[in-house]
């Protein structure tokens, strides 16, 4: 009777060991396929919303254009504006609440036609305080902003120092006026701006470092003091945008006036030439945001 226990528990771990053998590799086969599908349906709908994106965009253009009137977008990326900027067939116009923000709405049509005021409205968030009331942060009013059902494309750039400042589109100016009571553990009371205080301005430094050539990899290298070969790896890995538009060659060269950001990193302009070193290398100047 033993003896019979002992092969069937044997027979029971030989069946369970065969299966999950089979099952191992049936997925191992099948891993490949399922990763081709998931990148394959991804760069689908990067391709579908880069397509809707710009036929949106062609509708804004060619409204404005046939009934003679200005059309809106809603706030854009710098990789939307530069995108906007290179497909728009007409003059398109851009605003943001401040001339420093890096959100923005554009207006296809002239200042001269109807309706011609970009729908965007400057708000301070007026700190009460509270019982457990604490600092805030950008990721805190953004919450507090989608809690309220608003979408990210509707909400410009927000400040949180020296105050809390926020720029948002028309369409959701009531219910923000309304609804956002409190922000975090913060009471709140908003008020509409004519315009960001200019404490709200980046605070940049300037710097002259001495670079062979304006080349992209070089000059990312020497602005923020590491090797040329991450500062490739940094290019290659679309880490790197110039203007808002991903940079992926290290040998773009910088033209003086054009904002290169590297994410993890932070954001720098060129500003110019200013002199040459001893051993005949170029002095540009840059203006770092802090």
């Amino acid at each position: 009777m033993r003896t019979c226990e002992v092969l069937q528990g044997k027979f029971q771990h030989t069946v369970l060991y065969n299966f999950l053998k089979t099952l191992a590799s049936a997925l191992w086969h099948i891993l490949p396929v399922c990763l081709l599908v998931l990148f394959a349906t991804i760069l689908y709908n990067i391709r579908m919303s880069i397509q809707d994106f710009n036929k949106r965009i062609a509708e804004l253009a060619s409204r404005s254009q046939k009934l003679g009137v200005c059309t809106f977008t809603d706030f854009l990326t710098q990789q939307e504006i530069a995108t906007v900027q290179k497909i728009s067939p007409c003059p398109v116009f851009f605003e943001d609440g401040g001339s420093f923000c890096q959100r923005k709405i554009a207006r296809f049509g002239e200042e001269t036609m109807p309706n011609s005021q970009f729908p965007l409205t400057v708000l301070e968030c007026v700190l009460l305080g509270g019982k457990f009331s604490t600092e805030l942060s950008h990721r805190d009013v953004l919450g507090a902003l989608m809690a309220l059902g608003i979408e990210r494309n509707k909400v410009g750039d927000i400040f949180v120092q020296d105050g809390v400042f926020v720029v948002v589109h028309n369409s959701v100016l009531p219910l923000v006026q309304q609804q956002l009571t409190s922000i975090g553990k913060n009471n709140v009371e908003v008020k509409i701006l004519q315009q960001l205080p200019p404490n709200c301005a980046p605070r940049t430094k300037q710097i002259a470092v001495p670079v062979s050539s304006n080349r992209l990899d070089n000059v990312i290298a020497k602005v923020f003091s590491i090797s040329r070969e991450s500062a490739q790896q940094l290019i290659e890995r679309d880490k790197v945008q110039i203007d808002g538009s991903v940079a992926n060659k290290p040998t773009r060269v910088l033209k003086v006036g054009e904002a290169t950001s590297v994410r993890g990193y932070g954001k720098f302009v060129f500003d110019g030439t200013n002199g040459q070193s001893k051993k005949g290398k170029t002095y540009m100047q840059f203006s770092v945001f802090c």
